[in-house]
């Protein structure tokens, strides 16, 4: 069966981190052309370049899970996917799964359905995130003060302190050196999230 990739791209404008595929077909109806994606499945691995109306296809794939990664336009990383099963070519899935990406995804289909997925990326700049990490003595009033009052309060850093940061398809974790900063650069603009 035939397994197709469509790749569309929002404008910076548009709320992409939102909605479900429909939302996302309806705001981001720029198909986006020569973006290649390399297909595995165990043994199988064929790569596809995407045309003018930003489709790409794969046909002879092996049943069982089939891996995907792609080479985003500079200016681009993938921001949403969403994949779906239909019994007939040319008809389009009833449902769709969101899946991430994270240097790629995987989506489990059998021989004897047609696997469609919508890939949307996003533009974005790049920036550096700084952070740094300090505790305060136990006897320290911590709950009474502003950010200078702690600040000028809590002057030991913390090292060896694990920390996430996630936006979109964005994911790198550091840990604080001795100093208690941790660093994160190229990281692309949008919602930023820090787990520690």
């Amino acid at each position: 069966c035939i397994r197709d990739r469509y790749k569309y791209y929002c404008d910076p404008s548009f709320d992409w981190e939102n909605g479900g595929y429909d939302y996302l077909l309806s705001g981001c109806p720029n198909p986006q052309s020569n973006v290649y994606f390399d297909g595995t499945s165990g043994s199988y691995s064929q790569g596809q370049t995407t045309d003018s109306s930003g489709a790409a296809s794969w046909t002879g794939v092996p049943a069982g899970d089939f891996g995907f990664v792609e080479q985003p336009p500079d200016g681009y990383q993938v921001g949403r996917i969403f994949c779906g099963y239909s019994d007939q070519q040319g008809t389009p899935p009833t449902s769709w799964d969101e899946y991430s990406y994270s240097d790629g995804w995987s989506v489990s289909y059998e021989t004897t359905q047609y696997l469609t997925c919508y890939v949307f990326d996003v533009p974005y700049d790049t920036g550096t995130v700084y952070l740094y990490k300090y505790y305060c003595d136990p006897s320290f009033d911590w709950q009474s003060g502003s950010y200078d009052y702690l600040y000028s309060g809590c002057t030991s850093p913390q090292p060896n302190v694990p920390f996430e940061a996630q936006s979109g398809s964005y994911s790198q974790g550091q840990t604080t050196d001795s100093g208690g900063a941790a660093t994160w650069t190229d990281v692309p603009s949008g919602t930023l999230k820090i787990v520690e």
